[in-house]
């Protein structure tokens, strides 16, 4: 109820069997939530994109589509793989790049929806030019914050590996309510960037979504 905002309620739970018992408790803040939301229905939706290789060769993709979202549009990063024969180390990819104003709020999370679809995993012995994201050659996406705008600097906030890569629309978290500087801050701004090891390579996103509680 709005007569509850800002109370705070304690939970706890106990636990017993023949081994022994424990208790559990946490203190549960009731606080108003907000959210800003990106469903890419329409256009990139102030997203700015760009492309990037390690290599001397084709740069990836990135490309707001009109349809093949969760629903409706999405964007849609893909893979070049000209000079990669998927055992190399050369990579290319795609990126996004926005501010998102968390003025207001604190304890912000991140939350979006991800497919992918994946050829060829890369082998297991890679030459030539090594300049991969985060130092691994597998295709991933992986998510960066800054503090300070869209120019960054950025840290590094999740990555999510080939074998984690689904296949199908699934929805993701990133819970950013422990960086203090994450919360009311108008120059908050998040990054994804993708990797990819092959043409065939390509993954989609969609419903970015950031949201965090009204600070009273």
């Amino acid at each position: 109820a709005v007569s509850d905002l800002g109370s705070q309620f304690k939970v706890e739970v106990r636990a017993a069997n023949s081994q022994g018992s424990d208790v559990e408790s946490w203190l549960v803040e009731v606080a108003e939530a907000r959210a800003v939301s990106f469903p890419f229905d329409r256009d990139a939706e102030g997203w700015a994109l760009s492309v990037w290789q390690s290599g001397p060769y084709s740069p990836g993709t990135i490309a707001w589509e009109s349809s093949g979202g969760h629903p409706g549009g999405c964007m849609r990063a893909g893979g070049a793989g000209d000079s990669n024969n998927e055992d190399t180390c050369t990579r290319e990819g795609g990126a996004m790049t926005r501010v998102v104003s968390t003025a207001g709020l604190r304890s912000p999370r991140v939350d979006y929806d991800l497919s992918a679809s994946l050829g060829a995993s890369p082998g297991t012995t890679p030459a030539g030019n090594c300049t991969v994201l985060e130092g691994s050659i597998e295709d991933k996406l992986v998510m960066y914050y800054s503090t300070r705008g869209a120019n960054g600097p950025w840290t590094l906030a999740n990555v999510i590996p080939e074998p984690e890569l689904p296949g199908t629309w699934a929805h993701r978290t990133v819970d950013l309510s422990s960086i203090s500087s994450a919360g009311d801050n108008p120059a908050f701004a998040l990054r994804f960037q993708w990797q990819f090891n092959a043409r065939d390579d390509a993954c989609s996103i969609d419903n970015v979504r950031v949201q965090g509680a009204v600070i009273q």
